[in-house]
């Protein structure tokens, strides 16, 4: 489970840097403004930041390992429709799907670094154990 996590970290980083860096040769091909052309990267990060709380609950009611196996494959679907995108508007919709897709990774990490004692439970039993946990106490 190690393994897979840190190759999908490794794909989630390499995706974004080569999106990054092409992005002026797709606003060429494409020929639509750069400001038009930003939408692909800003769809991505707003997708990937809304759907944190989202994968959490996912990952509790279905199972950690599930629901990296979904996101993986929505990740793997979405950059098909982004490679055969006839325009921008369906590689930004691709991309908010890429976007939405690694959440599910993530909260499995922090359940992991939480103190032993607060493991388990559902995402707002987890919570509390953080709250009370002495290092967040302020």
């Amino acid at each position: 489970m190690v393994l897979l996590a840190c190759a999908a970290q490794a794909v989630i980083g390499a995706d974004g840097l080569a999106v990054a860096i092409s992005l002026p040769a797709l606003q060429d091909d494409l020929d639509v403004r750069a400001i038009d052309g930003q939408w692909v990267l800003s769809a991505y990060a707003l997708a990937f930041g809304g759907s944190l709380l989202l994968g959490g609950r996912l990952g509790d009611l279905y199972g950690h390992r599930r629901v990296l196996a979904w996101g993986m494959a929505l990740f793997a679907g979405g950059s098909l429709v982004a490679a055969l995108a006839p325009g921008l508007g369906a590689v930004i919709a691709a991309r908010a799907a890429q976007g939405s897709a690694p959440r599910p990774r993530s909260p499995p990490r922090w359940r992991s670094s939480a103190p032993s004692s607060h493991r388990g439970g559902s995402a707002r039993g987890r919570w509390r154990g953080w709250r009370r946990w002495p290092a967040w106490a302020w």
